[in-house]
C-alpha cells in the first residue's frame, strides 16, 4: 500500500494509539490521519461509548501522540466548514479533496500548499487564507525530489491519474474495515 488515508475514523482513540499508531506505517509508505473537533457525529459516537474519544476527534490526542512516528501525518481539519453533522468534511470540502489528491500524488505534507505547521502536527490554513490562495500544482513537489519517479524532470514516466473512485474506495472500504476491528 502506498498511501493509507484515515478520514474521520470512528474508532476508539486509545485502541488506535495502542494497536495501530506504530503498526500502520509498516503496512504503507505513508499514513495520513485527518481529525476535526467540529465533527458532531464523532462527538455523539463518543458519548454513546462512555465518552471515550474517537480517533477522528482532536480530543482523541492523536495529533500529539503521532509526533515522531515515521511515515505518519496527523492533520487537523477543524478549520474546514462542513455539513450539519460536520462528518462529511473529508468528502465534500474542496480543500480536503485537493489535499487528498496531492497526498495520493505522493506530495509530502510539507509540500502541500493548503497545510500549515501547527505545533506538533499539521492543520489546514484558515478559511480566509485558503480563499486567497492561487491554485498550485502539487504533483511536481514529490516528483522533483525523486529522480526517475513518475513525472520527474529527468524523464520518468508521466504521473498516473488519480480518480475520485480511489478516494471513495478509501472512505468506503478502509475506514469501515478499521471500525469493525475495534
Amino acid at each position: 500500500v502506498d498511501q493509507l488515508v484515515l478520514a474521520a475514523p470512528d474508532v476508539w482513540a486509545s485502541r488506535f494509539k495502542n494497536r495501530f499508531l506504530r503498526r500502520l506505517p509498516k503496512l504503507a509508505s505513508r499514513v495520513t490521519l485527518y481529525v476535526s473537533d467540529r465533527d458532531r457525529a464523532l462527538v455523539a459516537s463518543s458519548r454513546i461509548r462512555s465518552d471515550e474519544p474517537r480517533a477522528g476527534q482532536v480530543a482523541g490526542g492523536l495529533l500529539e501522540a503521532s509526533r515522531g512516528v515515521e511515515r505518519f501525518d496527523a492533520i487537523n481539519a477543524s478549520t474546514l466548514e462542513s455539513d450539519f453533522l460536520g462528518h462529511g468534511y473529508y468528502a465534500n470540502h474542496g480543500s480536503m479533496l485537493g489535499d487528498i489528491y496531492c497526498l495520493l500524488k505522493g506530495t509530502p505534507a510539507q509540500g502541500r500548499p493548503l497545510l500549515a505547521v501547527a505545533g506538533t502536527a499539521w492543520q489546514f490554513r484558515p478559511p480566509q487564507e485558503l480563499a486567497s490562495l492561487e491554485p498550485v500544482p502539487c504533483a511536481g513537489v514529490a516528483a522533483a525530489a525523486t529522480p526517475g519517479a513518475p513525472g520527474a524532470p529527468d524523464g520518468g514516466p508521466p504521473p498516473p491519474a488519480v480518480s475520485g473512485r480511489l478516494i471513495a474506495a478509501v472512505t468506503v472500504v478502509v475506514v469501515p474495515l478499521l471500525g469493525s476491528i475495534f
